[in-house]
């Protein structure tokens, strides 16, 4: 089997994208699958399925010694990008990975904007089945130990899913709660996307200035998940457990049987 892996964190950085490395390295010595990556050259985070119109994109091979013969390709464009060339130019590939994300992909608030979602989004118009992987953690940093063992979960869960395939769904959302007693009993379950609202991103720099900085407000979509989210994808993983949630690469229409009349 042929796999793509990418990510919207960029390539092994111990800051921006310390997940990846190890990742790919899991995943080669747990499967006998053939393996291509193609990553962001840098963090593409909250781009969402957004392509760079106009943009010549530029890619440079490269190996790191845990891969092995593993060549990851690094192109200056989106994670959406990087799937859309390589299920292009490198191959047929049966199955798209994007991540694992540096943090958690649930709510509406999250995934609508993820760039590890986003990449799996464009897998599925590509006619490939995709899995978004997204670590979720309480403290940024972990051991290599602690990263090996979300790592060791993924490439289970990742199998388990393409053998027990749902035609229904065309990408899992799947995210990993990063805590020290992780391990392949911790509960997994299947999820909906937790439907909030999008908070405050920005903060005004300064009050005579149409000036900006990024500043998501964190605690309010935290708030939002325990007051209204028992049971979603977002409640599941905050209490330490793997969510699986189904998805269909398309926004879902309503259907209303009403004509419109404007006078």
């Amino acid at each position: 089997m042929r796999v793509l892996v990418t990510n919207d964190d960029g390539p092994p950085d111990e800051k921006y994208s310390p997940y990846i490395l190890n990742f790919v390295t899991h995943l080669k010595k747990l499967t006998d699958w053939d393996i291509s990556v193609a990553v962001p050259s840098q963090q593409r985070s909250w781009i969402g399925k957004a392509h760079i119109i106009g943009q010549e994109i530029e890619g440079r091979v490269t190996t790191y010694e845990e891969t092995g013969d593993i060549e990851w390709l690094l192109l200056t464009g989106t994670p959406a990008s990087c799937v859309s060339i390589g299920l292009c130019y490198l191959g047929k590939f049966d199955l798209v990975i994007s991540g694992p994300n540096f943090g958690r992909n649930t709510s509406a608030a999250y995934i609508m904007s993820s760039g590890t979602v986003g990449a799996t989004l464009e897998a599925s118009l590509g006619g490939v089945p995709g899995i978004a992987l997204s670590f979720s953690y309480t403290v940024p940093k972990h051991s290599e130990e602690d990263i090996s063992k979300g790592s060791e979960v993924a490439v289970a869960v990742v199998k388990y899913l393409r053998n027990h395939w749902n035609p229904a769904a065309q990408i899992y959302s799947v995210n990993i709660p990063l805590f020290p007693e992780l391990s392949l009993k911790t509960p997994i379950k299947y999820t909906e996307i937790f439907h909030n609202n999008f908070y405050k991103l920005f903060d005004k720099v300064n009050d005579d200035e149409h000036k900006y900085k990024w500043a998501p407000d964190y605690d309010a979509i935290d708030k939002s998940v325990l007051e209204n989210g028992e049971g979603s994808d977002a409640w599941v993983v905050m209490h330490n457990e793997i969510t699986v949630s189904p998805i269909r690469g398309i926004f879902q229409g309503v259907k209303i049987e009403e004509e419109i009349v404007l006078t």
